[in-house]
């Protein structure tokens, strides 16, 4: 993610469970070609076979344009950014729809929910403006990764709003320190 959040990058396989290898330059190289379409038009892109002396030749480049609604401040306590990023390698990602709510006998989706990060100098709470809203935990970490990439690894903390099928979802990522 570029650091105002509007470009996310993620490198892919083209076949499923196969492993790649690329040089940060040949990632760099295929990056820049992406860039300006996503921060200039504010679109998207694909750069396929990055590095076609990999394993299967079948490394990509994906960049999607993003708008999020994300607010750094400064955090009352130290931020640690790698337990925040702790908290992101280990979220749940599933893209089923649940509901979030505060009155839900499922500990997955009651809120508030808690995500703290080891040692205490990093959590994520999710809650909700109202007692309820749709959305799924892939959704949680998109809000997650925007916050880290543009507040966390910069000292700061973040909230990101707007999350759900009626954004009436927000989280917040800083310390766990009180």
């Amino acid at each position: 993610m570029l650091e105002d959040g509007l470009c996310i990058i993620d490198v892919i396989t083209t076949h499923l469970g196969t492993t790649e290898r690329a040089s940060y330059g040949q990632l760099a190289q295929a990056a820049m070609g992406l860039v300006a379409n996503c921060v200039i038009d504010r679109v998207g892109g694909l750069a396929l076979n990055i590095a076609p002396q990999g394993i299967d030749g079948g490394l990509n480049l994906l960049m999607t344009s993003n708008t999020p609604k994300v607010a750094c401040y400064t955090p009352s306590a130290t931020i640690r950014s790698d337990n925040c990023a702790y908290i992101l390698r280990n979220m749940d990602t599933s893209p089923e729809s649940l509901v979030f709510s505060r009155f839900s006998t499922d500990e997955d989706s009651k809120l508030p929910r808690f995500l703290p990060g080891p040692g205490r100098r990093c959590k994520v709470t999710i809650d909700t403006l109202r007692t309820e809203d749709t959305s799924s935990w892939f959704e949680m970490w998109e809000a997650v990764q925007a916050m880290y990439g543009m507040c966390i690894r910069f000292g700061k903390a973040a909230k990101a709003t707007d999350r759900g099928e009626n954004k009436q979802l927000y989280l917040r990522m800083n310390s766990d320190r009180r």
